[in-house]
């Protein structure tokens, strides 16, 4: 409860886009940044995120 009034932590969703490369689903999992140790049970809703890579065009 100490923590309450402190200022918030920023947290941080990300995918990592090497993996879409091996993904056969279209569907990238998402992960947090790291916490600090006094957030607990934190989850994330979705987990996932699906996506889709177009190509660059040439201008």
């Amino acid at each position: 409860m100490s923590e309450f009034n402190s200022e918030p932590y920023v947290l941080k969703a990300y995918v990592d886009y090497n993996e879409a490369r091996h993904a056969r689903n279209g569907k990238l999992k998402v992960t947090m940044s790291l916490m600090p140790e006094l957030y607990r049970n934190a989850s994330m809703t979705p987990d996932s995120v699906e996506y889709i890579i177009e190509p660059k065009r040439a201008q």
